[in-house]
């Protein structure tokens, strides 16, 4: 991801930062456009992570059987779950 700094977008962007410089051993190996796709995965990820924590979340999950997804679009290949 690089120091760019994007402005008023570096907020939103901090936590994508944090993931990258936490898995950066990870990425380095990999082409660009790979460690941007599994970057992307791994944001989704932890997404679900933090949603997951949620109270009205985890009551859902055990009284009601809710079940999260998360989802990249790629507009290159279509849909890819996870």
């Amino acid at each position: 991801m690089g120091n760019k700094q994007f402005g008023l977008l570096d907020t939103w962007l901090l936590p994508l930062r944090q993931l990258h410089e936490h898995n950066y051993d990870f990425l380095r190996p990999m082409s660009t456009e790979e460690a941007a796709m599994k970057l992307a995965e791994l944001n989704v990820r932890e997404g679900l992570n933090v949603v997951k924590q949620k109270g009205v979340v985890l009551n859902a999950i055990h009284e009601r059987e809710l079940q999260l997804h998360g989802l990249i679009y790629d507009t290159r290949s279509a849909l890819r779950t996870d």
